[in-house]
């Protein structure tokens, strides 16, 4: 659990319990973690191909939404 996963919007309730710091260094972090196709990694173990693929997208969703919400894209 990450504080982006708990706030992934400046305006989540529990936003005021992170300093801008912390959050900064999530932001660049989640950023950094974007792969050369332009998607996010899943960072478990899919039980097959087409999960992975699936879950893949919805990480890649989530964290394009979370750069975005934080003026970062």
């Amino acid at each position: 659990m990450t504080p982006l996963a708990l706030c992934p919007t400046p305006t989540a309730i529990g936003r005021a319990a992170f300093s801008d710091d912390l959050i900064a260094a999530h932001l660049d972090d989640l950023a950094s973690r974007q792969q050369l196709d332009g998607g996010w990694p899943i960072t478990w173990e899919a039980p097959g191909p087409g999960a992975a693929i699936e879950w893949r997208g919805r990480m890649t969703l989530e964290a394009l939404l979370c750069l975005r919400a934080y003026g970062r894209i």
